[in-house]
């Protein structure tokens, strides 16, 4: 767990003080923290176990949360502004409110994530348009959606890889710099998010009631 000490060392560090610390909790066990509030900016929080923690309207700009496992933690309105979220597990995390301005998400696990009202990522206003655009190309043929890869072919894609390749090279530069999924939920948005870890199956049939609508 974090002691107060260490994050008044983290506090005096972030002031300049003398005798202030970094706060590194490097593969920390911190499942279910109360770190609410707390003071957490270019803190090293890396590959930590923060499971079920409560890190409602923490700072956390420019952290450290590379691999991190945020399943079901509570980042309700938490500054993320700047911070390093690559291949951090964030599902089912509350993400309400937050603000991801600047944040490297780039392959961070969002399925089932609430994002609702997330400041920075911008998505597409015609997602609607381009997402039964993406089920009309994906159920098109047999073997034109495979949901176990981003993309297979220039014919085979899943949900967040059609989405990218229809975009053409916007969509290609979207995906270099925030990775496949987070570039589909910005072309898609988050309904469809919730849906790119489906099987083959399921996802066929949510696409086909896309259609249908």
């Amino acid at each position: 767990m974090i002691t107060t000490e260490q994050l008044e060392l983290h506090a005096k560090w972030l002031r300049g003080d003398d005798g202030g610390q970094r706060l590194d909790l490097y593969g920390a066990d911190l499942r279910g923290a109360d770190l609410r509030g707390a003071d957490l900016r270019d803190a090293y929080l890396n590959d930590a176990d923060l499971y079920g923690a409560d890190l409602r309207g923490a700072d956390l700009r420019g952290a450290d949360l590379r691999d991190a496992n945020l399943r079901d933690a509570n980042l309700y309105g938490a500054d993320l502004r700047g911070a390093y979220l690559n291949d951090a597990d964030l599902y089912g995390a509350d993400l309400r409110g937050a603000d991801l301005r600047d944040a490297d998400l780039r392959d961070a696990y969002l399925n089932d994530a609430d994002l609702r009202g997330a400041n920075g990522l911008i998505i597409a206003s015609d997602a609607a348009d381009r997402l039964k655009a993406v089920a009309i190309n994906a159920l098109s043929a047999d073997d034109a959606l495979e949901m176990d890869d981003w993309h297979t072919c220039n014919t085979t894609h899943c949900i967040a890889g059609w989405a990218i390749y229809l975009a053409g090279e916007p969509g290609r530069l979207l995906e270099e710099s925030h990775g496949s999924a987070i570039a589909g939920l910005m072309l898609l948005g988050a309904e469809a998010h919730s849906h790119f870890y489906d099987s083959n199956e399921d996802a066929r049939k949510w696409l086909q009631e896309v259609l249908e609508q």
